[in-house]
């Protein structure tokens, strides 16, 4: 990669004391991308490159993984490489992303599926309540759910 592709893509990272954050365009989920990166296909995501640029190429059928949780974060430390399911893996062990997101209710802290089970229905029937603008998580949990008469 040419000295001018690197210098370019460093002049738009903002170094933090934690994080080295990416500031130019983001895609749908957050993550720093790359439309100019011809080097790469043409389009590529911030962490996928800086991976690239200290530690070499990305094997097939892994993926770049942020110890940090910071999708805009370039940090090479705080980057690490895995399959699709260590990333899985690593979502649900820190309770963010998905229906593993954690709520709180009555000072109990808990994922949403976990929720469902004490509640005692459907996990998509819950997370459906919740993520309704007009549902909070404490009507979601505490409303009982209308049966279908079939």
């Amino acid at each position: 990669m040419s000295p001018a592709v690197v210098e370019r893509f460093w002049s738009a990272v903002r170094k933090g004391e934690t994080c080295w954050e990416w500031t130019r365009s983001l895609d749908g989920g957050g993550y720093g991308r790359v439309f100019d990166a011809k080097e790469f296909g043409g389009r590529e995501k911030a962490h996928r490159i800086s991976w690239m640029l200290h530690f070499g190429p990305i094997p097939d059928g892994r993926v770049i993984c942020h110890h940090c949780d910071n999708t805009r974060c370039v940090r090479p430390d705080h980057l690490f490489i895995g399959t699709q399911a260590d990333n899985a893996r690593d979502r649900e062990q820190k309770l963010r992303g998905g229906n593993s997101r954690p709520f709180e209710w009555k000072g109990q802290r808990a994922s949403l599926r976990e929720w469902a089970r004490r509640v005692g229905i459907a996990e998509g029937t819950l997370s459906a309540r919740v993520h309704q603008r007009r549902w909070s998580f404490e009507k979601a949990i505490t409303t009982p759910v209308r049966r279908r008469p079939w």
